[in-house]
């Protein structure tokens, strides 16, 4: 049992196994586990900070708008006009982004399960055959994203309700924005690169 501040909380960690063997030349086994992993400072409590993501090529371009997934161009033409879609940048460039950590983040957790058998036949010495299965689950995996992945994810996910979307912001009005984006651009310093809670990561084999 751990206890932790923010959001965290209380969290339990437990594990069983069992090991049966109804012959000499035979023995089952299996494992249960969960773990958990709280979120360390460096993600929940380090101070946000102006940075670049540099080489960042916009999804929605001419050049790249065909090249994810078969949502990226009905998300982008969805929501950018053709006149916006052609003030878009063709080659990469420095876009202005917030680095920083997450407080909100919640922690992860494991479940673990592993079956396997050792078969040992007594009629040929020295041969020992062991073969496992296993199955794990992380929930709330803690992943940090960088501004092109945030962008990307967003316009290849199905509809534009990813939260990823949140992550940033563009120029939707008809002027400048503060930094000079033409209508459609990004804007300087929205775009949030930190950790973020996904649903899960499944491992098996």
């Amino acid at each position: 049992v751990s206890n932790y501040n923010g959001a965290t909380g209380t969290v339990f960690t437990y594990n069983g196994g069992f090991e049966w063997a109804p012959v000499r030349d035979i023995r089952f086994r299996g494992v249960y586990g969960r773990a958990v992993r709280a979120p360390n400072v460096s993600e929940t409590s380090f101070p946000n900070v102006p940075n670049f993501a540099n080489g960042f090529v916009d999804p929605c371009n001419a050049n790249a708008i065909a090249n994810g997934t078969a949502a990226r161009v009905t998300n982008c033409q969805g929501q950018l006009s053709a006149a916006q879609l052609a003030n878009l940048p063709l080659a990469g460039y420095s876009l202005g982004v917030i680095s920083g950590s997450n407080p909100n983040l919640q922690a992860e957790s494991s479940d673990s399960y592993t079956l396997g058998v050792v078969v040992k036949p007594r009629w040929l010495r020295g041969v020992t055959l062991s073969v496992d299965y296993y199955d794990i689950t992380v929930s709330n995996v803690i992943v940090s994203l960088a501004a092109q992945t945030i962008v990307n994810s967003c316009y290849d996910s199905p509809g534009l309700s990813s939260p990823l979307c949140g992550a940033f912001q563009r120029n939707l009005g008809a002027t400048a924005g503060p930094a000079g984006e033409l209508s459609g651009q990004g804007l300087f310093n929205t775009t949030i690169q930190g950790p973020q809670n996904f649903a899960r990561r499944l491992a098996r084999g």
